[in-house]
Order: C-alpha cells, then structure tokens, then sequence
C-alpha cells in the first residue's frame, strides 16, 4: 500500500493516466471479449431462477387444494434448486482490476467478483472517507480493507444481498493525496488504533512544482 503526497498542480492525475492505461485498455479488451460469455450466464441464470419460482408457485397451488395429482414435487424442487445453485455459481462478471470511488461494501462484493484481486488507484484520496464512513453514519468500516491487505478470508452475509466469500483477498492501495488529506487522517482515531495508517508506506516526494520540465 503506498500514499504519495503531492500539492495541488503536481500532475497526479497525469501520471496516474500513464500508469494505468495498460491495465483500463486490458479491461476493455477482456470486457468486448467475455460479453456474450457474461450474458449466457446471466441470461442461466435468469431462466434457473424463474423456474424454480414458478415451481414454487405450481407446488403451492396444489397442496393448498390438498391434491396429489404430482407427487414428485419435492425431488423437482429439489432438481431446480441445484439448478439454481449452480447458476449462481457459474455467474461471470466483466474483468475489474482497478477501482477508485467504491463503498467497503462495494469493495468487499467486487473481490468475490473478481477472484479476491483489486486494486484500488486514484489521484485523490476520496477513497478515504469513503473508509471513514462517508455514507455510514461516520463510522469507519476497515474490515474488508485489513483483510485484504493481510490476506485474511473476508465472509459477508447480509439479508439484502446473497454470502459473499473470498478465501485470500490480495487488495492493492494507491493513492496520491494533498498534504491536507494527509493531516485529516489523524481526526480519525480507528485509523490508526486499529493499524490502517502503519499498513500505508508513506513518500513525500520533492513536486517540482515551477521548474519541471512539462513534457520530458
């Protein structure tokens, strides 16, 4: 994890369209190239869980008018829902590496997406109070973020959405942040008591701001 702290006008976001370029224009590629692949799991998907619905339903009706004209109800639910299950497996989802403004829950979703790899880079540091908990209340959620840094398996189970499971999450942080992001850090007491800042290899680098050569 590596925070680089430059003023304003440093040409963080230059740099970081050079760095990042290779891997956006991978993203693209693979995303052209797995679309109809994507869309013939979602569209399985679909179709197993429309079934087993409609089974549902089927089974449901008769039993409620206490009939026995298809005993064979449970063994097909039970077919369907292995069906389903297996759908829900096979589901692909188009090829991220790199994000930049995304929830912790957001993240924690896409590393069980995307195999446990990301990356989150951005010339600003807006990911950070996104982990200070812009949206929550101000209450940090740094769980999924030191799991992945240490490699720990992240398990999410939540009544809105389906069990997320990454055994060995690998998540990457670059930032390039103004100084007076960098002291903000400190208004947040869980950052440090619970060693999110001592993960972070810190560079202050000289900016060269007023006698850099533009374009070298």
């Amino acid at each position: 994890w590596t925070v680089t702290v430059l003023p304003p006008g440093a040409r963080k976001s230059v740099v970081f369209a050079q760095v990042t370029r290779p891997v956006q224009e991978w993203e693209r590629r693979e995303a052209a190239r797995m679309a109809p692949l994507i869309e013939e799991a979602a569209s399985r998907h679909r179709v197993a869980e429309q079934a087993l619905v409609a089974l549902e339903k089927l089974a449901a009706s008769t039993q409620a008018k206490g009939s026995d004209d298809c005993p064979d109800y449970e063994q097909r639910l039970e077919a369907a829902r292995a069906e389903l299950a297996a759908a829900v497996k096979a589901r692909l989802y188009p090829p991220r590496l790199v994000v930049d403004d995304a929830t912790p829950e957001r993240v924690a979703s896409m590393l069980s997406e995307q195999g446990g790899r990301l990356a989150i880079l951005s010339p600003e540091g807006g990911v950070l109070s996104l982990i200070a908990g812009r949206y929550s209340d101000r209450v940090p959620n740094l769980d999924v973020y030191l799991k992945g840094h240490a490699g720990d398996a992240i398990r999410v189970d939540r009544v809105s959405r389906p069990p997320e499971y990454v055994a060995s999450p690998s998540l990457v942080l670059g930032l390039a942040i103004q100084p007076g992001v960098l002291d903000s850090l400190q208004t947040t007491p869980e950052f440090r008591g619970r060693g999110l800042l001592g993960r972070i290899l810190y560079s202050l680098p000289d900016h060269g701001l007023g006698h850099r050569e533009i374009r070298p």
